[in-house]
């Protein structure tokens, strides 16, 4: 997962939904998608994102705010645009065709990157019918952050920010949270950040 992230070489997709709260995760209200590609900025110091916020016509009117905030139209990253469900399939086909064009091999691929990202793809494709290519690798920034072996017990994206000292706000819109748990990967992933660590206990 580290080399990935690190050899520069590999498009990640950031994803991020956000369910509604009283549905029994059946109604996707939100999706967040941050997309990085390193191929024309590998010796920028600070990298491009592409954000999309996709809410989901057929569920806007829905809100979360009982367990979850309800921050649906706290975009930090810009525009949001509402669309149904055959939009969002068409979007994200679009999307795939794009980031696959042009890898002429297996080390320019991409690989979809997210916090605790097995559950969001299991609705996407049960959802949304969605599926994404099998040669995408899958990164999960909770597990990344894991690995550094803290004493710790907490993982949260919240916590894993403040941990990292990256200013944030307005978690749980879901495309903040897809462009935060990027930058969480791109830091995880940089072997020299990992060795400079030091993450105090609470």
């Amino acid at each position: 997962s580290i080399t990935t992230i690190s050899n520069q070489n590999t498009n990640l997709i950031s994803l991020d939904l956000e369910m509604h709260e009283r549905s029994n995760n059946s109604k996707i209200i939100e999706i967040g998608i941050s997309v990085y590609n390193p191929k024309y900025q590998k010796n920028s110091i600070f990298p491009h994102i592409l954000n999309i916020h996709l809410i989901t016509k057929e569920h806007q009117h829905l809100s979360n705010g009982s367990f979850v905030p309800d921050y649906k139209y706290k975009n930090i990253t810009g525009s949001s645009i509402v669309m149904n469900n055959s939009q969002i399939k068409r979007t994200f086909k679009e999307l795939i065709n794009s980031l696959n064009a042009g890898n002429e091999n297996e080390n320019e691929n991409t690989c979809i990157i997210g916090h605790n990202i097995i559950g969001d793809l299991i609705a996407l494709s049960n959802l949304q019918k969605i599926e994404f290519p099998e040669s995408w690798k899958i990164i999960d920034t909770q597990l990344l952050w894991d690995s550094l072996n803290f004493k710790k017990s907490k993982s949260s994206l919240g916590y894993v920010l403040d941990k990292l000292s990256i200013p944030n706000s307005y978690l749980h819109n879901a495309v903040n949270d897809s462009y935060y748990t990027l930058i969480v990967g791109l830091m995880l992933g940089s072997k020299d950040l990992r060795k400079g660590l030091l993450i105090a206990d609470d």
